[in-house]
Protein backbone atom coordinates (compact mmCIF):
# COMPACT_ATOMS: atom_id res chain seq x y z
CA UNK A 1 0.00 0.00 0.00
CA UNK A 2 1.37 3.41 -0.99
CA UNK A 3 0.47 6.55 0.97
CA UNK A 4 1.39 9.89 -0.65
CA UNK A 5 2.59 12.32 2.02
CA UNK A 6 1.50 15.96 1.94
CA UNK A 7 4.90 17.60 1.69
CA UNK A 8 4.95 18.88 -1.90
CA UNK A 9 4.10 22.30 -3.24
CA UNK A 10 0.44 23.23 -3.56
CA UNK A 11 -1.00 24.19 -6.98
CA UNK A 12 -0.85 27.84 -5.92
CA UNK A 13 2.83 27.56 -4.99
CA UNK A 14 3.61 25.86 -8.31
CA UNK A 15 1.80 28.64 -10.18
CA UNK A 16 3.74 31.27 -8.22
CA UNK A 17 7.04 29.55 -9.02
CA UNK A 18 6.20 29.53 -12.74
CA UNK A 19 5.13 33.20 -12.73
CA UNK A 20 8.26 34.30 -10.85
CA UNK A 21 10.47 32.29 -13.21
CA UNK A 22 8.82 33.67 -16.35
CA UNK A 23 8.99 37.25 -15.07
CA UNK A 24 12.67 36.81 -14.20
CA UNK A 25 13.44 35.37 -17.63
CA UNK A 26 11.69 38.30 -19.32
CA UNK A 27 13.79 40.75 -17.28
CA UNK A 28 16.96 38.82 -18.13
CA UNK A 29 16.05 38.90 -21.81
CA UNK A 30 15.51 42.66 -21.75
CA UNK A 31 18.77 43.18 -19.86
CA UNK A 32 20.63 40.94 -22.33
CA UNK A 33 19.27 43.01 -25.23
CA UNK A 34 20.52 46.17 -23.51
CA UNK A 35 24.00 44.78 -22.82
CA UNK A 36 24.51 42.83 -26.05
CA UNK A 37 22.02 44.34 -28.55
CA UNK A 38 22.47 47.13 -31.12
CA UNK A 39 23.07 49.74 -28.44
CA UNK A 40 26.03 47.74 -27.12
CA UNK A 41 27.73 47.92 -30.52
CA UNK A 42 28.33 51.62 -29.90
CA UNK A 43 30.82 50.60 -27.21
CA UNK A 44 33.28 49.77 -29.96
CA UNK A 45 33.58 53.50 -30.69
CA UNK A 46 34.28 54.44 -27.06
CA UNK A 47 37.78 55.19 -25.77
CA UNK A 48 39.76 52.11 -24.76
CA UNK A 49 39.20 52.56 -21.02
CA UNK A 50 35.41 52.80 -21.41
CA UNK A 51 35.42 49.87 -23.80
CA UNK A 52 37.16 47.72 -21.18
CA UNK A 53 34.63 48.82 -18.56
CA UNK A 54 31.80 47.83 -20.90
CA UNK A 55 33.34 44.37 -21.34
CA UNK A 56 33.61 43.98 -17.55
CA UNK A 57 29.96 44.97 -17.14
CA UNK A 58 28.97 42.42 -19.77
CA UNK A 59 30.96 39.75 -17.96
CA UNK A 60 29.35 40.63 -14.61
CA UNK A 61 25.92 40.45 -16.22
CA UNK A 62 26.67 36.99 -17.63
CA UNK A 63 27.76 35.79 -14.18
CA UNK A 64 24.63 37.18 -12.48
CA UNK A 65 22.42 35.75 -15.23
CA UNK A 66 23.98 32.29 -14.82
CA UNK A 67 23.50 32.32 -11.03
CA UNK A 68 19.91 33.56 -11.31
CA UNK A 69 19.07 30.97 -13.96
CA UNK A 70 20.43 28.23 -11.68
CA UNK A 71 18.35 29.51 -8.77
CA UNK A 72 15.22 29.59 -10.94
CA UNK A 73 15.89 26.03 -12.10
CA UNK A 74 16.19 24.83 -8.49
CA UNK A 75 13.01 26.74 -7.56
CA UNK A 76 11.06 25.01 -10.33
CA UNK A 77 12.55 21.60 -9.60
CA UNK A 78 11.71 21.95 -5.92
CA UNK A 79 8.16 23.07 -6.69
CA UNK A 80 7.41 20.30 -9.19
CA UNK A 81 9.61 17.41 -7.99
CA UNK A 82 9.48 17.59 -4.19
CA UNK A 83 7.33 14.76 -2.91
CA UNK A 84 7.30 11.91 -0.42
CA UNK A 85 5.45 8.63 -0.05
CA UNK A 86 5.29 5.68 2.28
CA UNK A 87 5.13 2.31 0.52
CA UNK A 88 4.62 -0.33 3.16
CA UNK A 89 7.35 0.63 5.62
CA UNK A 90 9.68 2.20 3.03
CA UNK A 91 9.84 5.99 3.13
CA UNK A 92 10.79 7.67 -0.16
CA UNK A 93 11.64 11.36 -0.17
CA UNK A 94 12.16 13.07 -3.52
CA UNK A 95 13.97 16.39 -3.56
CA UNK A 96 14.89 18.81 -6.32
CA UNK A 97 17.81 16.70 -7.53
CA UNK A 98 17.70 13.27 -5.90
CA UNK A 99 15.52 10.63 -4.28
CA UNK A 100 16.36 8.87 -1.00
CA UNK A 101 14.74 5.84 0.62
CA UNK A 102 14.80 4.18 4.03
CA UNK A 103 12.91 1.28 5.56
CA UNK A 104 11.36 2.76 8.70
CA UNK A 105 10.88 -0.72 10.16
CA UNK A 106 14.62 -1.38 10.41
CA UNK A 107 16.56 1.85 9.89
CA UNK A 108 17.70 4.06 12.77
CA UNK A 109 14.98 6.70 13.19
CA UNK A 110 14.77 9.88 15.20
CA UNK A 111 12.84 13.14 15.30
CA UNK A 112 14.56 16.52 15.20
CA UNK A 113 13.58 20.07 14.27
CA UNK A 114 14.97 23.26 12.84
CA UNK A 115 13.96 26.88 13.21
CA UNK A 116 11.58 28.11 10.55
CA UNK A 117 12.07 31.46 8.86
CA UNK A 118 9.60 33.70 7.00
CA UNK A 119 9.93 31.55 3.86
CA UNK A 120 9.93 28.27 5.77
CA UNK A 121 13.66 27.57 5.79
CA UNK A 122 15.55 30.85 6.10
CA UNK A 123 17.88 31.64 8.96
CA UNK A 124 15.68 34.29 10.61
CA UNK A 125 13.54 32.48 13.23
CA UNK A 126 9.81 33.04 13.45
CA UNK A 127 9.28 31.34 16.81
CA UNK A 128 8.00 28.05 15.44
CA UNK A 129 9.99 25.05 14.25
CA UNK A 130 9.82 22.52 11.44
CA UNK A 131 9.80 18.96 12.85
CA UNK A 132 11.89 16.48 10.87
CA UNK A 133 11.80 12.69 10.67
CA UNK A 134 15.36 11.49 10.05
CA UNK A 135 16.01 7.89 9.02
CA UNK A 136 19.01 5.92 7.79
CA UNK A 137 22.27 4.52 9.08
CA UNK A 138 24.50 6.93 7.13
CA UNK A 139 24.71 10.21 9.10
CA UNK A 140 26.02 12.02 6.03
CA UNK A 141 23.15 10.95 3.73
CA UNK A 142 20.05 10.52 5.88
CA UNK A 143 16.50 10.42 4.58
CA UNK A 144 14.96 13.60 5.98
CA UNK A 145 11.22 14.16 5.87
CA UNK A 146 9.75 17.55 6.73
CA UNK A 147 6.63 17.03 8.81
CA UNK A 148 5.24 20.35 7.57
CA UNK A 149 4.37 21.14 3.98
CA UNK A 150 5.89 24.10 2.13
CA UNK A 151 3.10 26.34 3.46
CA UNK A 152 4.00 25.40 7.05
CA UNK A 153 1.01 23.14 7.76
CA UNK A 154 1.69 19.99 9.78
CA UNK A 155 1.06 16.71 7.96
CA UNK A 156 -2.47 15.30 8.39
CA UNK A 157 -3.00 13.00 11.37
CA UNK A 158 -3.54 9.81 9.29
CA UNK A 159 -0.18 10.30 7.59
CA UNK A 160 1.61 10.83 10.91
CA UNK A 161 -0.06 7.70 12.31
CA UNK A 162 1.04 5.73 9.23
CA UNK A 163 4.64 6.87 9.75
CA UNK A 164 4.48 5.92 13.44
CA UNK A 165 3.06 2.49 12.60
CA UNK A 166 5.86 1.89 10.09
CA UNK A 167 8.48 2.79 12.70
CA UNK A 168 6.88 0.50 15.30
CA UNK A 169 6.45 -2.46 12.93
CA UNK A 170 10.05 -3.69 12.95
CA UNK A 171 12.81 -4.64 15.33
CA UNK A 172 16.15 -2.90 15.75
CA UNK A 173 19.38 -3.20 17.61
CA UNK A 174 19.02 -2.09 21.19
CA UNK A 175 21.09 1.03 20.53
CA UNK A 176 18.45 2.32 18.08
CA UNK A 177 15.30 0.84 19.61
CA UNK A 178 14.78 3.57 22.23
CA UNK A 179 15.21 6.37 19.69
CA UNK A 180 12.74 4.72 17.29
CA UNK A 181 10.17 4.20 20.05
CA UNK A 182 10.51 7.85 21.09
CA UNK A 183 10.12 8.96 17.46
CA UNK A 184 6.95 6.89 17.03
CA UNK A 185 5.48 8.29 20.26
CA UNK A 186 6.24 11.85 19.16
CA UNK A 187 4.67 11.22 15.75
CA UNK A 188 1.47 10.03 17.44
CA UNK A 189 1.51 13.03 19.75
CA UNK A 190 1.82 15.39 16.77
CA UNK A 191 -1.07 13.53 15.14
CA UNK A 192 -3.42 13.61 18.13
CA UNK A 193 -2.50 16.57 20.34
CA UNK A 194 -4.01 19.87 19.08
CA UNK A 195 -1.50 21.88 21.10
CA UNK A 196 1.45 19.96 19.65
CA UNK A 197 0.12 20.57 16.15
CA UNK A 198 0.19 24.32 16.78
CA UNK A 199 3.90 24.44 17.74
Amino acid sequence: MTIPLSVGASPGQKTTAVIVSLASLVLLTVAAWIFFGPAAAAADDLPHEFGQLHVLVQGAFCLVAAVLTGMLAILLLRAFRSAARLTGTVLEVRGALETRRADLATAPVRLDSRAAGPAGDSAAPTGWRIPLLIAGADPDRPVTLRLRDLAGTLLPSPELHALAAAVESGTRQEAHAASAAEAAALLRRLADDPLARML
